[in-house]
C-alpha cells in the first residue's frame, strides 16, 4: 500500500510539473511579443529602439564565441552565459581524454526582446534581450578533425543581456544567466515597475516628518507592549509610523540592496549605514528579481532618539554568487533595524542587517525582564534600565 501511495504521488507531481512547463511554453511567446511591440511604439520617438537594431547590437556581442572553438573560448563563453553553465555536465572539468581536442560550438542562436525598463519619467533606459543557443561541446572524435560532432553533450542555453542607453547607441550593461534573469519576463513593457515606483514616490510626499525627531515620552510611555499595536497607535500621530510608509522604504531598500549587488552601491549607501551595507552584501552573493511579501514590526525602541524599529521581513529573489548559474529562488526572513528621519524623502534609514535564511532553527522564545523597552518580549543581554543599582540580593542578577 504504501508503494502505491509513493508511485501514485510521484505520477501527479510528475503530471503536475509538465503542467506548468506547458504552461510556461505558451506564456513565453505572449510576452516576448508584447516586448517587441514596446520596442517597436518607443521607435516612432526614438529610431535607436528599433528592434532590429537592438537585436544586432546582441548579435556582435555573440560573435566572437559563434562556431567552433576549444578551450580558449572559455572565459568569453562564460563572460556571456553565465560563469558554471557548463559545469553541470562536467564539461568544464578535467579533460578526460587530453589526447583528444575539446569542442565547444554555439550553433543557430535566437534573440528576443524580453522586457524594457523605465524611469520616473516614462522614459526606456534599458532593454533585456533573450539570448537562447544551442552547444555542443565535449571532446572530438579525431585529433586530425575536430570539425566534426563532439563527443559529449547538446544543450540548451538561456542568457539574458542587459543593454544600457549609451549616446545613440547601446552598451551591454550585464549578464544574467537564465535562473537569474527569468523574472524579467513578467514584466516585458516595464508598465508595472514604474506603476509601483509612482506609486511609492506618492507615498513618500504625503509623509509630514515631524519637527523633533524623538517621540514624546507621554506618548512613548502608554504604548501597547505589542510592537505592532504601538507602530499602529504612533501612525495616527506620525506619518512615518504608517504601514504604507514601512512597505515603501522596505522595497526601496531591497531595489538599492540588489542595485548594489549588481553594479553600483553608492544608492544603498544613501539609505544604509556601513554596516548593514556589509553584512547585505556579505559573502559576494547577489539578489535578482527581489519581491517583499511581508513586513512585520517585531520590535519598537520608542524611548530612543530618534526611534527605531525592528521589522521582520520576507524577501522572495534568486540568490546565487554573481555571474554563475549556481543559485535558487526562496523565500529569506530578514530582521532589520530602521532608524526614524526627519527627511520625507528618506524617512527610515537601515541600521542594522541580521539576515537569517528561511530554515534556520526558531530561536528561543524570550522571557519578559523587567525594565525591557517598549515593544519588546524581553532585554537585550547586559540591558539594565535608567537608574538601576546592583543589588546584592539575586533577584536582580540576570
Amino acid at each position: 500500500m504504501g508503494l502505491e501511495l509513493l508511485i501514485a504521488s510521484a505520477c501527479a507531481l510528475g503530471v503536475a510539473g509538465a503542467g506548468l512547463l506547458r504552461a510556461h511554453a505558451r506564456r513565453l511567446p505572449r510576452r516576448l511579443a508584447a516586448a517587441e511591440r514596446a520596442a517597436l511604439a518607443a521607435s516612432v520617438h526614438d529610431p535607436s529602439f528599433d528592434p532590429g537594431a537592438l537585436l544586432d547590437a546582441a548579435r556582435r556581442h555573440l560573435e566572437p564565441i559563434a562556431g567552433l572553438g576549444g578551450h580558449e573560448r572559455r572565459k568569453p563563453f562564460e563572460a556571456r552565459f553565465g560563469r558554471h553553465a557548463l559545469d553541470p555536465w562536467g564539461l568544464w572539468g578535467g579533460p578526460e581524454h587530453p589526447e583528444l581536442p575539446f569542442v565547444l560550438r554555439v550553433d543557430r542562436p535566437a534573440f528576443h526582446i524580453a522586457a524594457l525598463e523605465r524611469s520616473s519619467d516614462d522614459r526606456i533606459v534599458a532593454a533585456t534581450v533573450r539570448v537562447e543557443a544551442r552547444v555542443r561541446a565535449g571532446h572530438a572524435l579525431d585529433p586530425d578533425r575536430p570539425e566534426r560532432d563532439p563527443v559529449g553533450r547538446r544543450l540548451r542555453l538561456v542568457t539574458f543581456w542587459i543593454f544600457r542607453r549609451r549616446g545613440g547607441g547601446w552598451e551591454l550593461a550585464r549578464v544574467e544567466p537564465g535562473p537569474a534573469g527569468r523574472h524579467r519576463l513578467s514584466d516585458p513593457s516595464g508598465g508595472a515597475a514604474l506603476i509601483r515606483r509612482v506609486r511609492d514616490e506618492s507615498v513618500h510626499e504625503l509623509v509630514e516628518p515631524p519637527q523633533s525627531p524623538e517621540i514624546p515620552y507621554e506618548i512613548a510611555g502608554n504604548l501597547p507592549h505589542d510592537a505592532a499595536e504601538a507602530v499602529g497607535d504612533l501612525a495616527l500621530v506620525d506619518d512615518r509610523f504608517t504601514r504604507d510608509v514601512l512597505e515603501t522604504s522596505v522595497r526601496e531598500f531591497v531595489i538599492r540592496w540588489e542595485l548594489a549587488a549588481g553594479e553600483d552601491r553608492a544608492p544603498l549607501d544613501e539609505v544604509a549605514s556601513p554596516a548593514a551595507v556589509r553584512s547585505l552584501l556579505a559573502g559576494g552573493y547577489v539578489i535578482r528579481g527581489a519581491r517583499v511579501e511581508t513586513v512585520r514590526p517585531a520590535r519598537l525602541w520608542a524611548l530612543r532618539v530618534p526611534p527605531e524599529l525592528d521589522v521582520e521581513v520576507v524577501v522572495r529573489a534568486w540568490r546565487g554568487p554573481r555571474g554563475s548559474v549556481r543559485g535558487e529562488v526562496m523565500a529569506r526572513h530578514h530582521w532589520w533595524r530602521l532608524r526614524a528621519t526627519t527627511s520625507r524623502e528618506v524617512p527610515w534609514r537601515l541600521i542594522t542587517a541580521d539576515t537569517r535564511p528561511l530554515d534556520a532553527p526558531p530561536r528561543k522564545p524570550l522571557r519578559p525582564r523587567r525594565g525591557a523597552p517598549i515593544g519588546v518580549a524581553g532585554a537585550p543581554r547586559g540591558y539594565r534600565p535608567l537608574g538601576w543599582r546592583k543589588s546584592s540580593s539575586s533577584s536582580n542578577e540576570r
